[in-house]
């Protein structure tokens, strides 16, 4: 079982992992993501209840107002 988010966790402040808008809307929508390490990019928001061996530890980092994270950010490179 993982025991800290990955390095490249896109809730970390500073993190070049960005989220899609349809990612951006799940978690607007409340729903928690898994880890995009373990279960892909693509299938972050697959599972309802993630367990925590494929939740994203970051996003419970930020729930929990850690320092060293915040909202992932918007791809940029995403039209409208």
């Amino acid at each position: 079982m993982r025991s800290k988010p990955c390095a490249g966790c896109p809730f970390r402040e500073g993190s070049k992992t960005v989220y899609d808008r349809d990612a951006i809307e799940a978690l607007d929508e409340g729903q928690e993501p898994s880890c995009h390490c373990v279960v892909g990019h693509h299938s972050i928001f697959d599972a309802v209840l993630p367990e925590r061996s494929i939740a994203c530890l970051g996003y419970l980092s930020w729930q929990e107002c850690e320092p060293g994270f915040c909202r992932p950010k918007l791809d940029s490179n995403e039209r409208p």
